[in-house]
């Protein structure tokens, strides 16, 4: 039989502390910090792959089993064996890194999305069990049942890869990059790429009659885009030739990338977008595309989003607003 100690170091060949935190729904915020012990207007508690550190409370460090044991008022013992009995019985973020990684080695296409048939009102409403399939439930949620087609259209792809035995949603921008959606501990939220994070390019520039392409920072922010403008096309409010280019940052450390693109296809183009999040992190991207490129584009900075974290959440809550929004900053829509 092995000792506690034994199982605990299991548990850190194991586990990483994303992997238990996602056991209590916990997604750290996008500085990687999360609340813990205490209620803070601003989250202070790092999420390292290994450890959590306390900021706020003099670098203090917390172990993986020292968050069973906050979450489940366990003590010691009790969450070690927890933790150790779960193993091979979960289904942990790294080894889906390296299984995705095989899988794009020996081919470069996914699945098909399947067909849901079941169909529900609320993806919030799901039972755990139920949202491994619920794929177009939860894009309906967000608001983006054309996504397919939207990915599809520009080369891209949208299906189920199995991990470990679990179906989920996968977006795939390129052989060596595509971002996957979990689902696996409940809340379809685990995000990751196999390969280096690269911009997703959707190039419209042939048929665009503005010369506009958008820059957004994720992978919904670029599909309400679009599913806006479907929606104004259907309704006679704008013509098929006002849908621009797209850039997906995929992440704001990627807006140099975005930036040297743009330098170098500057006949493409006229106006650049900026559609960023509305946080520290986008705006300080926002800056340092609008400072490279000022005097090469007309850029229009739009991530204000009347208070919204992001322009899918803006489309997500409210569509109509959304809508207004693209009124307020494009002048060349039907009236």
């Amino acid at each position: 039989m092995k000792s506690i100690t034994q199982m605990h170091q299991e548990i850190k060949n194991y586990y990483t502390t994303q992997d238990v935190l996602n056991m209590y729904n916990i997604e750290p915020n996008k500085s990687k910090k999360i609340e813990f012990m205490r209620a803070e207007r601003t989250p202070s508690v790092h999420v390292y792959d290994d450890h959590l550190c306390d900021f706020g409370d003099g670098d203090k460090i917390y172990s993986l089993v020292d968050i069973v044991m906050y979450y489940d008022n366990a003590n010691y013992v009790t969450a070690v064996k927890y933790l150790h009995a779960k193993i091979g019985n979960t289904v942990n973020n790294n080894n889906i890194k390296k299984e995705i990684k095989n899988k794009l080695n020996k081919s470069s296409s996914l699945t098909h999305l399947e067909k849901v048939q079941q169909s529900f009102v609320c993806w919030n409403t799901l039972q755990t069990t139920e949202r491994y399939y619920q794929y177009e439930a939860y894009l309906s949620y967000r608001g983006l049942p054309n996504a397919a087609r939207f990915l599809k259209r520009f080369g891209y792809q949208l299906g189920e890869v199995t991990i470990s035995n679990h179906k989920n949603l996968a977006i795939k921008f390129s052989d060596d990059h595509f971002i996957y959606f979990g689902g696996i501990f409940g809340k379809g939220k685990f995000k990751g790429s196999a390969g280096p994070s690269n911009i997703a390019l959707f190039d419209n520039s042939e048929k665009c009659t503005t010369k506009k392409i958008i820059v957004t920072e994720a992978w919904a922010d670029t599909l309400a885009y679009y599913e806006a403008l479907t929606m104004l096309i259907q309704t006679n409010q704008a013509t098929k030739d006002i849908v621009s280019s797209a850039i997906c940052l995929n992440s704001v450390s990627n807006a140099d990338k975005a930036i040297q693109y743009l330098l170098k296809n500057q006949s493409k183009y006229k106006i650049v977008e900026l559609w960023l999040d509305n946080d520290d992190a986008g705006n300080r991207a926002s800056a340092e595309i609008k400072k490279a490129l000022e005097d090469k584009f007309f850029i229009k900075d739009l991530s204000g989003y009347n208070g919204y974290k992001d322009a899918a959440e803006l489309w997500q809550k409210d569509f109509i607003a959304f809508r207004d929004y693209y009124h307020k900053y494009n002048y060349y829509y039907k009236n």
